[in-house]
C-alpha cells in the first residue's frame, strides 16, 4: 500500500478510481461522470466499488493494527490473560 502521490495512483487507489471518486464526492451522478470521463456507465461502477472497497480494507487494516499495538501495551504492562480483538475492543 503507498500514501500519498504516486505516478499510479494517490494512495491505494488508481488515478481512475481517485477521479471517479472525486466526482462522486462532489455530487455528480454515474452517467455524469460517465460522459465528463468518456468510459462507460459500469466502469464507473466498477471504479467506485473497487475504491470503496479498498478504502474499507485500508481502514479494516488500520483499525486491526491499532488493537493490536494496544494488546502489546497491555501485555507490556503485566496483562497476562487471553484476549479476543473484535473492532476496537478486548472481549
Amino acid at each position: 500500500m503507498t500514501v500519498g502521490n504516486s505516478s499510479n495512483g494517490i494512495g491505494i487507489l488508481t488515478n481512475r478510481q481517485a477521479e471517479v471518486l472525486r466526482y462522486t464526492i462532489l455530487g455528480h451522478t454515474q452517467r455524469e461522470i460517465s460522459k465528463q470521463l468518456g468510459i462507460s456507465q459500469p466502469r464507473v461502477s466498477a471504479a467506485i466499488k473497487t475504491a470503496k472497497d479498498k478504502v474499507r480494507l485500508a481502514r479494516e487494516t488500520l483499525d486491526f493494527n491499532d488493537e493490536l499495538k494496544y494488546l502489546a501495551i497491555l501485555q507490556e504492562s503485566g496483562y497476562k490473560g487471553n484476549a479476543i480483538l473484535k473492532k476496537g475492543y478486548l472481549y
